[in-house]
C-alpha cells in the first residue's frame, strides 16, 4: 500500500500516478492481488480494499487493487476525516463561513460555536488496462456540505453528500497529452491558498470553479528541470453562483471557453500545497489564464439581456527555501494571484456578485478584481505557519456614489428592490499553525479575520479561532 497523497489530482501522465492540475490525485499504491478471476472473489477483493483503508499499516492513505483475471484493473479509494470546532465573535450563520453579517444587524449581535464534519471526503479511481500508447482512467469525490445553501445566515445542520468532481482521463504521447471529460475544477484562477473552511478555499478574492467540461492540455518539456502547460477546455455556462439553482439562474446557449498558460520549473525544489491534506509539494511556476462567456439575464420586468463575462488571472507560487524530497524543516514559500473580470459570480470569488440593473432598465456585468497572497514557513518537519491576505473589490460603489438605484440580478444578492445591496469590497486574513502529529493526521489553530463593505453603507467583521483535525487515509 502507498498514499494518496492529496486533495487533488496532480498534472498529466501515464497512470494514477500522474493527473492534469486541479484534479484530486490518485497516485500508485502496491498491491493486493486476489487470486481467482471469479465474481464473488472480485467482489470480495473490492470489501477488503476498503477495510484495508482503516486497518492497513502506518503511512497507509489509501489502497489499490487489481481486479482478478486478465483485466488488470486498478482501483484507488482515498480521502480523510475534516473535523472544525469554530468560534465566531459574531454570528457567520455556519461553520463554512462566507462574508460577515453587518455589525448593527441581529445576527451579528452575538457570537457562536460550530462544530463541523461536513467537509470530510472520499474518493474513487478507476485506471483501466492501457490501450496501445493510450492510456485511461476515472475518478469521482464527493464530501458532505450541505448541497443547496439558501443565502449567508444560515445554519448547516445537516450534512448531505455533494458531487465535487466525477471525470474521465485520456492520456497519450507518454501522458504529455491530456483529455478529460466531466465535472472538474476550472482553468481559470487554479490556484488557491491553504486554508481549511470548504477545504478549497472560502477565502475572499480567490476563484474557483468546478464545472462540467471538455479539458485539453499539454505539456511541453522545455529541459530536463523544466516545462510548458498549454490547456483550453469549454466549459458549462456559469449559470450563477454556486448556491443558485440553474432553473433560476442565468442561461446560455453557448458554451464558455477557458484557456491557460504556464511554466514550471523543479530547480529550486518544492513549496507545500494543501500539506495539511497530505498534497505532495508543487515547484515554481507562473500561470496565465482566462475565461469568456455570454448570458442572457432576466430582468425586473421579465426580459432578458445578453451579458458578457470574461476574466484573466496571473498566479505563481516561488520556493524561496525548496522541499527537496520529503525535507520540510526550514522551507519556505510564497504564492499569490491576481484576477480582474465581469460578471465572475459564477465562480467562487470574493462576493458572489454578478450582473446589476439599474431602475431605467440597463443591465450590466459587475466589474471586479482581487487576489491573495500566501506565506508560508516549516520550523520543523512537523510544525508550519501560514499566513494569507486575500482581497475582492468590485465597481458597484461608482453607482452608489452616484446614488443610481439598482439590483443585483444573479450571485449571492440577487434581489428585485431597488436599492444598494450586496458588498463592494471584502478583505480576509487567514494565519494558521499546524501540526502533523503523527502518520497522516494533522491538527490546526487557525485565526481567520474578515471584512466586508456593504453598499448600503454598513459594515461587517468577524474574527474566527478555529480549531481542525484531518486525518487522512
Amino acid at each position: 500500500m502507498n498514499a494518496i497523497n492529496s486533495r487533488k489530482m496532480p498534472r498529466g501522465g501515464a497512470s494514477l500516478d500522474d493527473a492534469p492540475e486541479r484534479e484530486r490525485r490518485v497516485p500508485a499504491a502496491s498491491r493486493n492481488r486476489a487470486p481467482s478471476a471469479s465474481r464473488g472473489l472480485m467482489l470480495a477483493a473490492l470489501m477488503l480494499a476498503a477495510v484495508s483503508v482503516a486497518l492497513g499499516p502506518r503511512g497507509a492513505a489509501a489502497v489499490e487493487i487489481e481486479v482478478p483475471g486478465d483485466s488488470n484493473v486498478k482501483v484507488a479509494i482515498r480521502g480523510f476525516v475534516a473535523t472544525d470546532i469554530n468560534w465566531d465573535q459574531h454570528d457567520l450563520g455556519s461553520a463554512e463561513p462566507f462574508l460577515p453579517a453587518p455589525n448593527d444587524s441581529p445576527q451579528a449581535q452575538s457570537g457562536a460555536v460550530h462544530f463541523s464534519a461536513s467537509q470530510t471526503q472520499i474518493g474513487f479511481g478507476v485506471q483501466l488496462p492501457q490501450h496501445g500508447s493510450l492510456s485511461t482512467d476515472a475518478y469521482s469525490e464527493m464530501d458532505f456540505l450541505k448541497g443547496n445553501i439558501t443565502g449567508p445566515t444560515e445554519h448547516i445542520v445537516s450534512a448531505t453528500p455533494r458531487l465535487r468532481l466525477a471525470f474521465a482521463r485520456f492520456r497519450w504521447n507518454d501522458g504529455n497529452d491530456t483529455l478529460v471529460i466531466g465535472q472538474t475544477y476550472s482553468l481559470f484562477g487554479d490556484l488557491w491558498p491553504d486554508q481549511t473552511f470548504d477545504n478549497l478555499s472560502l477565502s475572499l478574492g480567490t476563484v474557483l470553479g468546478r464545472e462540467p467540461q471538455v479539458q485539453f492540455t499539454h505539456l511541453s518539456a522545455l529541459d530536463a528541470g523544466s516545462r510548458m502547460t498549454y490547456a483550453v477546455s469549454v466549459n458549462a455556462p456559469n449559470s450563477g453562483f454556486w448556491n443558485e439553482a440553474t432553473g433560476v439562474a442565468e442561461t446560455t446557449s453557448v458554451p464558455f471557453m477557458h484557456a491557460k498558460i504556464g511554466y514550471q520549473n523543479d530547480r529550486l525544489g518544492k513549496a507545500d500545497y494543501y500539506g495539511f491534506e497530505s498534497h505532495p509539494g508543487i515547484p515554481a511556476q507562473v500561470n496565465v489564464s482566462g475565461f469568456y462567456g455570454r448570458e442572457k439575464i432576466p430582468t425586473v420586468a421579465g426580459a432578458t439581456k445578453i451579458v458578457n463575462a470574461w476574466g484573466a488571472a496571473l498566479n505563481g507560487v516561488l520556493p524561496i527555501v525548496g522541499m527537496h524530497g520529503d525535507q520540510r524543516a526550514g522551507s519556505a514559500s510564497i504564492s499569490g494571484e491576481l484576477w480582474v473580470g465581469q460578471q465572475v459570480d459564477g465562480y467562487f470569488g470574493g462576493n458572489g456578485q454578478g450582473v446589476f440593473e439599474t431602475a431605467d432598465g440597463h443591465v450590466s456585468g459587475l466589474r471586479a478584481r482581487g487576489g491573495f497572497v500566501e506565506v508560508k514557513y516549516f520550523f520543523s518537519q512537523k510544525l508550519n505557519l501560514n499566513a494569507i491576505y486575500s482581497v475582492d473589490k468590485n465597481d458597484l460603489d461608482k453607482l452608489v456614489r452616484q446614488g443610481t438605484p439598482f439590483v443585483i440580478d444573479s450571485g449571492l444578492f440577487s434581489g428585485t428592490a431597488f436599492g444598494a445591496p450586496g458588498v463592494n469590497k471584502a478583505e480576509n486574513i487567514n494565519t494558521a499553525l499546524w501540526y502533523n502529529a503523527f502518520d497522516r493526521c494533522f491538527f490546526g489553530l487557525v485565526w481567520d479575520y474578515r471584512k466586508a463593505n456593504y453598499n448600503s453603507g454598513e459594515k461587517g467583521s468577524n474574527n474566527r479561532i478555529n480549531l481542525s483535525m484531518f486525518y487522512n487515509f
